[in-house]
């Protein structure tokens, strides 16, 4: 079984979109929640993977470059604490 940090390691930059790994906290935080959470302050996923469907779900979100600040910064405020954010600008460092 994957941990949240072995799967983190594992992920390829994306060269064009950012990229937001996150994992459920608990029932009440789940990828429903995330991508509402990103549609009410205007973020529009491009897409979006699961990557461990049992629990703790952990997916994938990829999201255009200039939202990232502020789709985690939100993600944050609404309890989503297990999270890693991907910049496609730092890939490879």
């Amino acid at each position: 079984m994957d941990s949240f940090d072995e799967i983190a390691c594992r992920i390829k930059p994306d060269p064009y979109n950012a990229m937001i790994l996150l994992a459920e906290r608990s029932s009440q935080t789940n990828r429903s929640k995330a991508l509402d959470i990103l549609h009410q302050i205007e973020v529009e996923p491009i897409s979006y993977e699961i990557l461990r469907s049992e629990c703790p779900t952990i997916f994938l979100i990829y999201l255009p470059v200039d939202d990232l600040p502020e789709a985690v910064l939100k993600l944050t405020e609404k309890g989503f604490t297990k999270m890693k954010a991907i910049h496609p600008k730092f890939q490879g460092r």
